[in-house]
């Protein structure tokens, strides 16, 4: 009888040790992130940068692989798609994970996805071509009101950030022309040669462009000036109340083990809060932010609502 309790209790003691076991084992080979945007985008500049971070908290490789197309798209439902192991993540801001609002009859990245880890946040800033003459955010809707259907904005279809410029365009009682983009490499690329005349990105990203001379930055979209563009003002400041930004992070396959997304996590925030990760976030104009993947997951419903009821307001409907 003494022998069946020992071997019962030796049982117990096993099946609570098999999940420390299996967080302290991974990862045991290279880790694949996927970035679902091109070479020279930003958000392939951080993640690109920040897998050298993991690379040293896992010790183990990090192999970044580009699946740019469809807004984030591609590149999502391919993690979506692969075996649950955590050897195959995303690295990817929120704004993709919406694509349901534009596509019909495609789900939701944000259904086939796990949050993993956040690693920094940034506000979007409004940013316009030098041939429009304007500074600011004030004198830009005075000129396209001036001139309804003259000026154009570029957008990247299938992303929040489609939604956000079309909301304003329609709140401030604008007339332009929308010019979507597939993804932000090329829209960027439009918008430095001067054919597109209006758009949003990070600061990170546009900043290139403002100390290049095509153009000029006219509202941060966050509660403060950014340190990076001290001279921009908020769009509060100059009297709308306009906010948005995103935050960048991790995701994986449905049906991940809780045990390697807790392993996941606190590798990505320690690395988002060292001196390294914190000057990687810092020249691409973002904040470090650590929160857990559940906290992540209710920013992402929280956002699902408001979103969809933003795409109703707009008259946004699935093509």
């Amino acid at each position: 009888m003494k022998s069946l309790y020992l071997a019962a209790s030796m049982c117990a003691s096993l099946a609570w040790a098999m999940p420390d076991a299996l967080a302290q084992a991974y990862p045991t080979r290279a880790v694949t992130i996927v970035i679902p945007a091109s070479p020279g985008a930003s958000t392939d500049g951080i993640g690109r940068q920040f897998a050298k971070v993991l690379e040293g908290q896992f010790k183990q490789p990090v192999v970044v692989e580009n699946r740019a197309g469809a807004g984030g798209y591609v590149g999502g439902s391919y993690v979506a798609r692969a075996t649950p192991d955590g050897y195959t993540v995303m690295y990817a801001p929120d704004v993709i994970l919406y694509s349901n609002l534009f596509i019909k009859g495609q789900r939701a990245l944000s259904e086939d996805l796990l949050p993993m880890a956040s690693i920094g946040t940034t506000p979007y800033m409004m940013f316009a071509s030098a041939k429009l003459g304007v500074k600011n955010l004030r004198d830009f809707v005075a000129l396209v009101k001036a001139n309804p259907g003259k000026f154009n904005y570029g957008t990247v279809g299938g992303t929040t950030v489609q939604l956000e410029m079309a909301s304003f365009v329609r709140s401030a009682g604008l007339d332009m022309v929308e010019i979507p983009y597939p993804e932000s490499t090329s829209a960027m690329r439009d918008l430095a040669g001067g054919s597109i005349e209006f758009f949003y990105s990070t600061i990170g990203s546009l900043k290139v462009l403002i100390d290049g001379g095509k153009g000029f930055g006219i509202a941060v979209l966050g509660e403060r000036r950014s340190p990076a563009v001290p001279d921009v003002g908020t769009a509060a400041e100059q009297g709308m109340n306009i906010q948005y930004a995103t935050n960048v992070g991790f995701f994986g396959p449905l049906n991940l083990p809780k045990e390697v997304i807790d392993r996941f996590n606190r590798a990505a925030s320690d690395g988002a809060n060292s001196a390294e990760g914190r000057a990687i976030l810092a020249k691409f104009g973002f904040d470090p932010l650590s929160t857990s993947p559940e906290d992540m997951r209710r920013v992402i419903t929280t956002n699902t609502k408001r979103y969809a009821e933003v795409a109703n307001q707009i008259g946004l409907k699935p093509q």
